[in-house]
């Protein structure tokens, strides 16, 4: 056969022509067939360590290249009858233009308390193995939105948080998923934590910050600060959120910095046990001023 005068061979046509069609077909089978909820709820179970993980959709009003659903529920095994966190409006696309280069790339935003999420997931591999991109983005999420007495490190949380997730998922490669986190919250307060002392402690700050990184199932915590008008505490560790172990290991130091601090003078926190059932241990460096004065009194 001649094109302008050229002649190319028929088994050259052949294939090019078998090439297109195939290009054509897995265009036309994701853009209508993309399975939206089975890749969303792949990478929270991979984000958040995943055999314990449930993901559920509600209102779900699928169409090409995009698909809406009213509301995600995210469950755990060890929070029974109630989910781990909800979102609501969720939008969820992909984008044609990545096939190109034999991937698919994906993204989700929704309504979380108040405040915007945000996922995106490039890199998935049409064929083979790969290790797509995941980033999550948090704003300005009213935790005093989030319901009381949900997670066992306290009873409830306060303030607006911010902060992005970016990971790779190393999907069918068999190698360990690596990635880094970075959350502020401002103006809350911790409510009621979980220590082992006989009294409560509610911690209140102006500004908490979180960092760290992921590798496997290792969330290792490199700095963790919080700022408030009567304490600081800074600190870091490790928390194992795999399958067989949940084990937590963090260390921290505080200081008062106001007679009204919950925890006079200076010491240390240790939280060890599991993320389920942490054990939050607080030991003074030494007795208060004011529990010293009463003891020379005694005597």
């Amino acid at each position: 056969m001649k094109i302008a005068g050229i002649k190319i061979p028929r088994q050259h046509l052949l294939m090019a022509g078998l090439g297109s069609g195939s290009i054509i077909l897995i265009f036309v089978l994701v853009f209508f067939f993309f399975p939206y909820q089975r890749a969303l709820k792949i990478s929270f179970q991979d984000f958040l360590s995943g055999s314990k993980m449930s993901v559920s959709f509600v209102g779900v009003r699928p169409g090409p290249a995009k698909a809406l659903a009213s509301h995600i529920v995210v469950g755990h095994e060890n929070i029974y009858g109630q989910p781990l966190f909800e979102l609501d409006t969720a939008s969820l696309t992909w984008n044609p233009f990545s096939l190109f280069r034999g991937t698919i790339a994906m993204s989700c935003q929704a309504k979380a308390y108040g405040g915007t999420f945000r996922l995106a997931i490039t890199g998935i591999p049409l064929v083979g193995t790969g290790s797509p991109k995941l980033n999550m983005i948090f704003g300005d999420i009213d935790l005093a939105k989030y319901p009381e007495g949900r997670l066992p490190w306290f009873k409830s949380m306060k303030g607006v948080l911010n902060g992005s997730v970016n990971k790779d998922l190393m999907l069918l490669t068999g190698e360990r998923g690596k990635g880094i986190f970075s959350v502020v919250v401002k103006n809350g307060v911790l409510d009621h934590v979980t220590v082992k002392t006989p009294q409560e402690l509610t911690v209140s700050f102006k500004k908490l910050t979180i960092e760290g990184r992921i590798q496997g199932d290792n969330i290792i915590v490199d700095k963790l600060l919080i700022h408030g008008p009567d304490m600081s505490i800074r600190g870091s560790g490790l928390i194992e959120s795999g399958a067989a172990v949940e084990a937590v290991n963090l260390k921290f130091s505080y200081e008062a910095i106001s007679k009204t601090a919950p925890l006079p003078g200076k010491g240390v926190i240790t939280v060890s046990g599991t993320i389920w059932e942490p054990d939050i241990v607080v030991a003074p460096e030494s007795p208060p001023p004011a529990s010293v004065a009463t003891t020379a009194v005694q005597r």
